[in-house]
C-alpha cells in the first residue's frame, strides 16, 4: 500500500489478454501485458462547500440571464426611441415644409409693417420738430404780444 496526502492507494495488475473487451485476434498478434492500476480512496468532499460552489455559479447564471434580458429590452427600448426620434424629424419636417409659405408671408408682413413704423417714426420726429418750433414762435409771439400791450397801455397813458 502506498500513502499518499492521506489518502491510501492500493496496487493492482490486470492482464489485458483476458479482458472482454479484447479480441482473440489482438491476444494472439501482441504478447499478454499487463497494466498496473490503483485503486483509489474516496476523497473527503466538503459538500456544504460544493453546495455553497453551485449556489454561487447559479447565482452568477441566474444574474447573467436576467442582464440578457436587460440587455434584450435595452436594445428594443432603443430601437424604438431611435424609430420615434426618426418619426419625430420626418414630423418637424412636414410641419416645418408645411409652415415655410406662411413664415414667408409673416416675414413679408413684418417687413411691410417695420417699414411703416420706422416711416411713422420718422413722421412723428419731423412733426414734434415743428411743434416745438410752433411753440417757441408761440411764445416769442405771446412775449412780442404781451410788450405791444405794454406799450399801447404806455401809449394811451402819455
Amino acid at each position: 500500500m502506498l500513502r499518499h496526502s492521506n489518502h491510501i492507494f492500493r496496487s493492482a495488475l490486470v492482464d489485458l489478454t483476458s479482458s472482454p473487451c479484447s479480441s482473440p485476434r489482438s491476444a494472439a498478434r501482441r504478447s499478454p501485458a499487463t497494466v498496473s492500476t490503483v485503486e483509489l480512496a474516496d476523497p473527503l468532499l466538503d459538500l456544504a462547500g460544493v453546495r455553497a460552489s453551485l449556489s454561487a455559479l447559479q447565482q452568477a447564471i441566474d444574474q447573467i440571464e436576467a442582464l440578457r434580458d436587460l440587455r434584450s429590452d435595452l436594445r428594443r427600448e432603443f430601437l424604438a426611441t431611435r424609430c420615434r426620434a426618426e418619426d419625430l424629424d420626418r414630423q418637424f419636417a412636414d410641419a416645418a415644409n408645411a409652415a415655410s409659405p406662411y413664415v414667408l408671408f409673416c416675414q413679408h408682413k413684418y417687413e411691410v409693417v417695420n417699414h411703416q413704423l420706422n416711416s411713422t417714426r420718422e413722421k412723428l420726429a419731423e412733426c414734434l420738430n415743428a411743434l416745438q418750433e410752433r411753440m417757441d414762435n408761440s411764445r416769442e409771439f405771446e412775449g412780442w404780444r404781451l410788450r405791444y400791450h405794454d406799450l399801447q397801455l404806455r401809449y394811451n397813458e402819455a
